[in-house]
């Protein structure tokens, strides 16, 4: 998975974030889902590790028991209230070689909204008052963590 023009911007193939999980990923095993210590908010990550020659249907397949894993094990665990919703609401991303899962207790912060494009870095904002505010209130982390619950214990 490459992005051509990240790489003109940043010197790595994909955005910051995605380009530290597939590298942290990569030492753990492809059955495991994951929590990187690293990143200030709740997640779920699972990596994804198909042969280049697979059927598409059993690749579907199997991105769907994954996908089935990673719902299960967020949904057990307990967020607190008054946050949560039930089911929980959260963000996805999948790539060629990982499943992201972010459960979250905000659609945004301070009225910038956060998708799931936002877990990889790019935020869209109204206005200046809103740029300025997510310039001088802890950028990004800080953004994703204010719509997130935080860390939860490894089941």
């Amino acid at each position: 998975m490459t992005y051509p023009s990240m790489k003109t911007i940043t010197g790595l193939d994909m955005p910051p974030l995605l380009n530290f999980i597939d590298h942290k990923l990569r030492d753990y095993p492809t059955t495991e889902t994951v929590q990187l210590p690293e990143l200030p908010f709740c997640h779920f990550l699972h990596r994804i590790d198909l042969a280049s020659d697979i059927d598409s249907d059993k690749a579907a397949a199997h991105i769907v028991t994954i996908y089935d894993k990673v719902l299960k094990q967020m949904n057990d665990v307990e967020y607190p209230r008054p946050y949560t919703t039930t089911p929980v609401a959260y963000n996805l991303l999948l790539t060629s070689s990982f499943l992201f899962v972010i459960p979250r207790k905000a659609q945004g912060f301070n009225g910038i909204e956060v998708n799931s494009i936002g877990f990889i870095g790019s935020f869209f904002v109204r206005n200046n008052e809103q740029r300025v505010f997510f310039e001088t209130h802890g950028g990004p982390m800080e953004l994703l963590r204010q719509v997130t619950f935080p860390p939860t214990p490894a089941n």
